[in-house]
Protein backbone atom coordinates (compact mmCIF):
# COMPACT_ATOMS: atom_id res chain seq x y z
CA UNK A 1 0.00 0.00 0.00
CA UNK A 2 1.16 3.48 -0.78
CA UNK A 3 2.72 5.13 2.29
CA UNK A 4 0.69 8.31 1.88
CA UNK A 5 -2.60 6.42 1.63
CA UNK A 6 -1.65 4.28 4.61
CA UNK A 7 -0.89 7.36 6.70
CA UNK A 8 -4.15 9.01 5.62
CA UNK A 9 -6.10 5.94 6.70
CA UNK A 10 -4.23 5.79 10.00
CA UNK A 11 -4.94 9.47 10.68
CA UNK A 12 -8.63 8.87 9.91
CA UNK A 13 -8.66 5.99 12.38
CA UNK A 14 -6.95 8.12 15.02
CA UNK A 15 -9.57 10.81 14.43
CA UNK A 16 -12.29 8.23 15.21
CA UNK A 17 -10.60 7.54 18.53
CA UNK A 18 -10.19 11.23 19.35
CA UNK A 19 -13.81 12.05 18.47
CA UNK A 20 -14.99 9.15 20.63
CA UNK A 21 -12.87 10.36 23.54
CA UNK A 22 -14.26 13.87 23.15
CA UNK A 23 -17.83 12.55 23.20
CA UNK A 24 -17.06 10.45 26.25
CA UNK A 25 -15.63 13.47 28.06
CA UNK A 26 -18.67 15.57 27.16
CA UNK A 27 -20.99 12.88 28.50
CA UNK A 28 -18.97 12.75 31.71
CA UNK A 29 -19.02 16.53 32.15
CA UNK A 30 -22.76 16.73 31.48
CA UNK A 31 -23.35 13.80 33.79
CA UNK A 32 -25.37 11.69 31.39
CA UNK A 33 -25.05 8.13 30.16
CA UNK A 34 -26.76 8.97 26.88
CA UNK A 35 -24.13 8.84 24.16
CA UNK A 36 -21.57 6.85 26.14
CA UNK A 37 -22.16 3.63 24.20
CA UNK A 38 -21.78 5.45 20.88
CA UNK A 39 -18.58 7.10 22.06
CA UNK A 40 -17.11 3.78 23.18
CA UNK A 41 -18.13 2.18 19.88
CA UNK A 42 -16.37 4.97 17.98
CA UNK A 43 -13.18 4.43 20.01
CA UNK A 44 -13.30 0.66 19.43
CA UNK A 45 -13.89 1.16 15.71
CA UNK A 46 -10.81 3.38 15.51
CA UNK A 47 -8.73 0.80 17.36
CA UNK A 48 -9.91 -1.97 15.03
CA UNK A 49 -9.10 0.18 11.99
CA UNK A 50 -5.57 0.82 13.26
CA UNK A 51 -5.03 -2.86 14.07
CA UNK A 52 -6.20 -3.83 10.58
CA UNK A 53 -3.89 -1.27 8.95
CA UNK A 54 -0.92 -2.41 11.01
CA UNK A 55 -1.67 -6.05 10.15
CA UNK A 56 -1.82 -5.21 6.44
CA UNK A 57 1.47 -3.33 6.71
CA UNK A 58 3.22 -6.30 8.32
CA UNK A 59 1.71 -8.73 5.79
CA UNK A 60 3.15 -6.71 2.90
CA UNK A 61 6.63 -6.55 4.43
Amino acid sequence: MNDVKWLQKKVAAQNHIIMGQERLLICYRIGTRKGVDGALDKIEKGKRMIAKLEQEATDVN
